[in-house]
């Protein structure tokens, strides 16, 4: 797939020239991809690097390549050893997948208690009908070195949970495409939990339940996180 001789197979630091290469060509090159679709051709990217990394590990079983792989993680040939393996429906060979998570949804009317009721400071930002300067701050970016997770402010402690799995990708290129105020209509982040999200500018969506139009609309905030979540 990467036109090797069979002389350069199972050659890592190759490997890394050509796929840095590739990515290079498919971001900044003279015939680079459209936006949308170069993320898209860079977890292609890592895929191919995952296949031949694990094509050299069976043909040398007893090969400490260790050391090529973490530089291979580093150039961002590979993806971070926390993405590599992983399984589950959210998933795909090359694909970033959230943080682990901090506890299970909870219940809806714990997750609305008190919401709208509870008297705050302003924060003009989180008026989300207002226009604003910082509708305009840049989003936060893909990165082949770390993951992103979405963060989403809830009444109960910790203060907010993680959205995962398939809802997670969905709302990532959602995010990635989206421009203000466009909406990401009826995700489903869990069993019977089913919310539009909204681009509101910068790290920030809002959540909204269609079932009860009239609430508050939720925070929610796009962040890199650690291997393992706080």
């Amino acid at each position: 797939m990467l036109d090797f001789s069979n002389g350069d197979h199972h050659d890592l630091r190759k490997l890394g020239e050509r796929v840095q290469y590739m990515k290079f060509g498919s971001t900044m090159g003279e015939d680079k991809h459209p936006k949308p679709i170069s993320p898209i051709m860079h977890k292609i990217f890592w895929t191919v690097a995952e296949a031949c990394v694990a094509h050299t590990e069976l043909a040398f079983p007893t090969m400490d390549i260790s050391e090529s792989k973490e530089s291979l993680v580093v150039l961002g040939v590979l993806p971070p050893p926390t993405c590599a393996g992983a399984a589950g429906s959210a998933w795909m060979p090359g694909m970033v997948p959230g943080p682990p998570p901090t506890s299970s949804w909870p219940p809806e009317d714990e997750m609305e208690a008190g919401c709208g009721k509870k008297k705050k400071a302003k924060n003009k930002k989180f008026d989300w009908e207002a226009d604003a300067a910082w509708r305009n701050d840049p989003k936060l970016p893909a990165d082949p070195l770390r993951q992103r997770g979405i963060k989403i402010k809830i009444n109960e402690d910790p203060g907010y949970t993680w959205v995962e799995g398939d809802a997670l990708q969905t709302l990532l290129q959602f995010y990635d495409n989206a421009n203000v105020k466009d909406v990401c209509e009826r995700v489903e982040v869990s069993p019977g939990r089913i919310y539009d999200y909204r681009f509101e500018g910068g790290n920030w969506m809002s959540q909204s339940n269609p079932s009860y139009p009239d609430r508050k609309r939720r925070e929610v905030v796009v962040v890199y996180v650690a291997a393992t979540a706080p």
